[in-house]
C-alpha cells in the first residue's frame, strides 16, 4: 500500500489504521512524506515502532503526490500494490478480496472495486463514485471515469508496462495513469462491493485554479493517449471521435479561462481528429467565433458559454460526459452499505 501525504497528520492516522487493519496479513504500508511541516514524521515513527508493516520515507525535495507514488513503487517489495490518498479509507477486506480474485484468474492485470463517498465516517453517504461497467478505455476517453485512484489493486508486472506516474503534470495524474493503462487494454477483474471510501471535504476550495490546471493538463494527456493508440494500431474511429470531441469542448473551457492560445490549439486538434467531413466543417466554422465570444463575454456572462455549447451539440457535435459523473446511489450498483458491512470499521486497531 503506497500512501503519499503532505501535512495531513490527523487524517493520516485514520488512513493508516484502515491499512493496518486489513484482513490480509501479507502487506506493507509505505507512507511517503512530501515534506510535511506538521507532526506527520513523529507520528509515523511512533506507529512504526508498534507495527513494523508501516514504513515511513520522507522525500528530500517536495515533488507532489506523483513523485511520492513513484518513490513508493521503487521501495515496494510486493507483487501487487495500491495507491491510497492520505485522507481516504479502506474496508478491512479490500486487499484480501482483490488478491483472491487474482488467485482465481492469474491472467488479470488489475482488480478494481466500487468506491463510496463519505464525509466524516463511512456510511454517512450512500453515493458511489461511478459504475464499473466496460468498455473502460472508451469511458476514460469520454471523461466518464469508472473508478477512483484507490480502487485498483495493480499487478506489478502490468504497472511496469504502463510506466511511472507523470511527474510533469500539475493535476489529473490519476486520470493520466488510468487512461494510459486503459490504452493497453488490460484484463480487469471487478468487485461490486464498496471497499474504498473517498472523503469529501467542506469549506472553500481553489476551484478556479484547479479548473485552469486541468484544462492545461488534459490536452497533453489526450495527446499521449492518441500516440499510444496509434502506436498499437488500436485507434478505432470511435476512439478517435471521442478524443476529437474532448479536444473541441476543452477549447471552450480554455476560452472561458481566456487561454486563447491553448483554446485554438485544442480546436485545431479536433479538426484533425474528427472523422466525418460534416463534423469538421461544423467545427471549422463554428469554433473560432464561439471561442472568441466565450473569451470576451463568458467569464462575466456564463450563459454565453452554455449557449455556444448547446448550439454545437444541436448542430451535431456531441459533448463528452462531465466529470464527476451524475450522482449514483450505492444501491444502484449493487453495493449497499449495510450495518454488518460497516461493522469492521468499529473494530479497527487504534493508533496513538
Amino acid at each position: 500500500m503506497i500512501v503519499p501525504t503532505y501535512n495531513r497528520a490527523a487524517l493520516l492516522a485514520e488512513t493508516v489504521r484502515s491499512v493496518l487493519s486489513q484482513t490480509d496479513p501479507h502487506l506493507e504500508c509505505l507512507v511517503i512524506d512530501d515534506g510535511s511541516t506538521d507532526d506527520t514524521e513523529a507520528r509515523c515513527h511512533r506507529w512504526a515502532e508498534t507495527d513494523p508493516r508501516l514504513i515511513y520515507h520522507r522525500l528530500e525535495t517536495k515533488g507532489g503526490a506523483q513523485r511520492a507514488r513513484n518513490r513508493g513503487v521503487e521501495l515496494a517489495r510486493g507483487d501487487y500494490f495500491c495507491f491510497l490518498d492520505s485522507d481516504d479509507l479502506l474496508h478491512p477486506d479490500k486487499i484480501r478480496r482483490q488478491i483472491a480474485l487474482f488467485e482465481q484468474d492469474p491472467s488479470l492485470d488489475l482488480v478494481v472495486c466500487q468506491t463510496a463517498y463519505f464525509h466524516r465516517t463511512p456510511g454517512d453517504s450512500n453515493l458511489a463514485f461511478n459504475r464499473l461497467d466496460p468498455p473502460y478505455l472508451e469511458r476514460f476517453l469520454a471523461n466518464d471515469n469508472p473508478w477512483a485512484t484507490a480502487a485498483p489493486l495493480w499487478k506489478r508486472a502490468f504497472f511496469e508496462r504502463v510506466g511511472p506516474w507523470d511527474e510533469t503534470l500539475p493535476v489529473e495524474q490519476d486520470y493520466d495513469q488510468n487512461l494510459r493503462s486503459a490504452c493497453l487494454e488490460p484484463r480487469v477483474g471487478t468487485l461490486p462491493e464498496a471497499l474504498v471510501f473517498y472523503r469529501t471535504h467542506e469549506g472553500p476550495r481553489l476551484v478556479d485554479v484547479s479548473i485552469q490546471l486541468r484544462l492545461r493538463s488534459h490536452p497533453k494527456i489526450l495527446s499521449s493517449a492518441e500516440r499510444a493508440l496509434r502506436g498499437r494500431d488500436t485507434l478505432t474511429p470511435q476512439r478517435q471521435e471521442l478524443i476529437a470531441a474532448r479536444s473541441y469542448y476543452l477549447a471552450y473551457g480554455q476560452a472561458k479561462c481566456r487561454d486563447l492560445l491553448q483554446a485554438f490549439s485544442s480546436w485545431g486538434a479536433s479538426l484533425r481528429l474528427y472523422g466525418s467531413v460534416r463534423k469538421r466543417v461544423i467545427a471549422l466554422f463554428l469554433g473560432p467565433p464561439s471561442l472568441l465570444a466565450i473569451a470576451l463575454f463568458g467569464p462575466h456572462r456564463p450563459k454565453v458559454f452554455w449557449v455556444t455549447r448547446r448550439v454545437a451539440q444541436r448542430l451535431g457535435l456531441p459533448a463528452p460526459r462531465k466529470n464527476p459523473p451524475p450522482q449514483i446511489r450505492l444501491e444502484e450498483v449493487g453495493a449497499p452499505l449495510t450495518p454488518s458491512f460497516l461493522a469492521p470499521f468499529e473494530e479497527q486497531i487504534k493508533l496513538v
